[in-house]
């Protein structure tokens, strides 16, 4: 081991393929061979850090959401976290009310023409459900609907609000730092966006959520009433998504799904789906597992991460595992918490895993049982390096370049990879995009075959606020070079997303975090439920009574298993699961139902007992 003659022949190697590059670069540089996705360019930052401790997640008596109009924004932000919903037009509104107050049900949401379209028995089912401590939330108002707002007003014996035109077109919105038992995580934060609000006024009775910002001026566009026990909460943003949440998702259109989705976490609680954890993991993409050249500050850059509380993941090539350095791998052996290595690629020979056939585009075509051969060398490769130090790569594999063909995912599979790490900036090559509304909303999607795609962005790309707020692992990556030698652009993005956190922030390996790529939710009637989309996940019972989950794995593949600990495989659906207090269960997706060439990791000790929630 540490491979100091082989080091100028790879460095050589390097060399050439960069220059090989740089010559397709030149003659097909926009024959991509796929359609590239772009990042939105609008701005999210957090400009308040000051913010009170949210309070802890609600237990609600009912996990139904009312809607009392059809296709609604809010009522597919319910579905997407796993909450029953039932939609009425307007003319059948009231009995829907008195449903929801019977099952105490926690929300109604309704629009202007709801509210013009109730009668009396409407209106008095409306009172009693307010009366009971339900909320209303409005969406859509305008000046407009200003007569719906004041008859609701008289009705409910309210100070009437009044929708007005924004004197000035505004670029952005911002939750104030202190509505964080509304906002959550983005509490503080500005988003830029073009969409436009209303100015909402009704005296000293309205408690501001939301602001439509231009400039220095600022005007509330969301806000909360109180409505004797209950309240109501008045949106002047579009009710309705101009698309699926999955194509709304991002700054642009965050004034129309972000108001739903606040004020259905807020009251809904535990009963919603949320990962186990606010997951986070840098990744630094080619070094050799050595120091110098081809290679990485190992040392320096484990004390940062120790002493800045961050994961730094690096994903090295298989090939060149032949060049580590005792010491480097003494450091991934005796630092975990603040350092890893995964799979990247096999011998990063260019986009090595790219589409099967095709000429004169950007990258070199490669036939599918060469990017297969490549993929068993990267594993034989991985297992040689593991017999001989006694280091195991991570489970997961970052492809070079960017995400390859579909039809490799199944070889990731029966390999025995939890998940593959790549921006989002495509989609896997040569396949159709599915037809699924929340496609890149979960903590992963397996959409393409059933293997889990973990989505990762660049450093100048500011969604991993989002990302945290909607559950999904905060994934940040860079190359070497312009990490410096005190990882400066890490430093600052642990930072900022330890203010945003709070702290809560668990930064690990990409295995661990692929391990934790779940939802979660415990419903009032059936008690803890998990969506594993992830091929292998732990689940941590901190409680002093034991949880029963009944897991669900979407886009199972053909023929898997679905295996507890080491008992036998599992062919029943949902996979019933008990967890002691104080313990972890895990559960494996056996390929074939079969054990595959990446076994098991240790046992889970990723979080204390007090640590989840």
């Amino acid at each position: 081991m540490d491979g100091r003659r082989a080091l100028p022949k790879v460095a050589a190697r390097h060399f050439v393929w960069a220059q090989r590059d740089r010559a397709r670069d030149l003659v097909w540089g926009d024959r991509l061979g796929y359609e590239p996705r772009v990042a939105p360019g609008n701005r999210l930052e957090l400009v308040d850090p000051e913010r009170p401790q949210p309070p802890a997640p609600a237990s609600p008596a009912s996990a139904h959401v009312g809607s009392l109009d059809t296709g609604t924004a809010l009522a597919e932000c319910a579905r997407f976290l796993g909450l029953a919903v039932e939609e009425v037009g307007p003319a059948q509104a009231a009995p829907l009310m008195e449903r929801a107050l019977s099952g105490r049900w926690p929300l109604l949401g309704a629009t202007p023409a709801t509210v013009a379209a109730l009668d009396e028995r409407g209106w008095s089912a409306l009172s009693a459900f307010l009366r009971g401590g339900g909320t209303l939330f409005l969406a859509g108002f305008g000046p407009a609907s200003n007569p719906a707002l004041a008859e609701l007003g008289v009705r409910l014996g309210l100070q009437q609000a009044r929708a007005e035109t924004l004197p000035y077109a505004s670029s952005a919105i911002l939750f104030p730092a202190k509505a964080v038992d509304y906002a959550q995580e983005l509490a503080g934060v500005r988003i830029e966006s073009a969409v436009q609000g209303f100015r909402l006024r009704a005296g000293g009775s309205l408690r501001t959520l939301c602001l439509n910002l231009a400039g220095a001026a600022s005007e509330p566009t969301l806000v909360e009433q109180p409505a004797g026990p209950g309240r109501i909460v008045v949106s002047s943003f579009p009710a309705r998504l101009p698309g699926t949440l999955a194509r709304c998702f991002g700054p642009e259109q965050a004034p129309t799904f972000l108001p739903p989705l606040m004020m259905l976490r807020r009251l809904y609680g535990e009963a919603a789906w949320r990962p186990p954890a606010q997951l986070a993991n840098f990744t630094v993409d080619d070094p050799a597992l050595r120091e110098g050249l081809l290679g990485l500050p190992y040392s320096r850059g484990a004390r940062l991460a120790q002493e800045h509380g961050f994961h730094v993941t690096v994903a090295t090539i298989p090939a060149e595992l032949g060049l580590a350095q005792r010491q480097v791998v003494s450091q991934l052996v005796e630092s975990p918490d603040v350092i890893s290595a995964c799979y990247h690629g096999c011998d990063h020979d260019g986009y090595e895993f790219y589409r099967t056939e095709g000429s004169g585009l950007r990258y070199r075509p490669r036939p599918l049982e060469e990017q297969r051969a490549a993929l068993r060398r990267a594993v034989e490769h991985g297992a040689g390096f593991a017999r001989r130090t006694g280091y195991e790569l991570d489970r997961v594999m970052v492809f070079p370049h960017g995400l390859g063909p579909a039809a490799i995912l199944t070889d990731l599979h029966e390999l025995g990879f939890v998940a593959t790490c790549n921006l989002d900036n495509r989609y896997p090559l040569e396949a159709p995009v599915p037809d699924d509304g929340w496609l890149g909303l979960r903590p992963a999607d397996t959409a393409w075959g059933g293997f889990p795609l973990l989505w990762r962005r660049e450093m100048s790309d500011a969604g991993y606020l989002l990302d945290l707020f909607i559950g999904r692992p905060a994934m940040t990556f860079e190359h070497r070079r312009p990490l410096g030698k005190d990882f400066a652009p890490f430093v600052r993005r642990a930072q900022d997303i330890s203010g945003l956190t709070r702290g809560r922030a668990v930064w690990r390996s990409l295995d661990d975090v692929a391990r934790h790529a779940y939802l979660q939710r415990r419903d009032p009637e059936r008690g803890w439920e998990a969506l594993m989309t992830s091929n292998e996940i732990c689940l941590h019972n901190p409680d002093a009574a034991p949880r029963h989950y009944a897991v669900r794995r979407p886009d199972l593949p053909a023929g898997d298993a679905l295996q507890l600990d080491d008992q036998v495989p599992a062919t029943a659906r949902p996979l019933q699961v008990d967890v002691p207090p104080g313990s972890t269960a895990v559960v494996r997706v056996l390929p074939g139902g079969r054990e595959p060439s990446l076994g098991r990791r240790r046992q889970c000790s990723l979080f204390a007992a007090s640590r989840v929630h």
